[in-house]
């Protein structure tokens, strides 16, 4: 099996970057995936890039309503508490989805 695309929408980062997130089946499991900001004093900030993002594996069925969604008893999204804290079910991983995004066509 080969990673498949079930949806992305199209945000505005920071500074009025355009960016994109996107919820990916991969032979792994269903994968959330975010592109980033790189920074102002880095040689390869100053921009949105792929590399900079982010992968957080997420339960099957997972959409990006759902991350988007505040859960009763919570001041914030699910998706801001996986950032946050620890939330079972839910993995952010330490590499760039740079070639997860590549191989669904986002660049």
């Amino acid at each position: 099996m080969s990673n498949k695309l079930i949806e992305q929408q199209n945000v505005t980062r920071d500074y009025d970057f355009n960016g994109v997130k996107a919820i990916v089946d991969t032979p792994t499991g269903r994968v959330y995936i975010e592109d980033g900001f790189g920074g102002q004093d880095s040689i390869a900030g100053g921009c949105v890039r792929w590399r900079h993002g982010l992968i957080i594996d997420v339960p099957a069925g997972t959409t990006l309503d759902d991350l988007n969604t505040v859960e009763d008893g919570f001041m914030a999204t699910l998706y801001e508490r996986v950032k946050n804290t620890h939330v079972d079910g839910y993995k952010i991983h330490d590499h760039s989805p740079e070639a997860i995004a590549k191989s669904v066509g986002l660049y």
